[in-house]
């Protein structure tokens, strides 16, 4: 999908509406991934530029990749954080921060 997007100058919906053989759930999470992608592209390019040793070409397909890890991770763990916020479950087990509700490090409250 991004591939189309970004090489062939299609819209989302026009490469999403090509996408075959996926379920609706995979199919709602593959234009999640590629919408959060398109919308964070330049600080994606600038982190992934920070932590290379040579520059990867603009349309090659690790930057890509790495591009849809970063909105993939970014995206989920808002989500999660957004989650928790709205219904109050900010739960520390230690001074570390570690929320009980989703187990993974989060900002650590008081």
């Amino acid at each position: 999908m991004l591939d189309a997007i970004l090489r062939r100058g299609q819209t989302l919906e026009s490469a999403a509406a090509k996408v075959r053989g996926l379920s609706e759930a995979d199919r709602g999470l593959a234009i999640a991934i590629a919408g959060e992608t398109l919308r964070r592209l330049p600080d994606f390019d600038a982190l992934i530029d920070s932590v290379t040793r040579q520059r990867l070409p603009d349309d090659s397909k690790a930057r890509l990749v790495l591009r849809m890890a970063l909105a993939r991770r970014s995206g989920w763990e808002r989500r999660i954080m957004r989650s928790l916020r709205r219904r109050s479950l900010w739960w520390t087990a230690d001074r570390a921060g570690w929320c009980m509700a989703c187990s993974v490090v989060c900002c650590a409250r008081g």
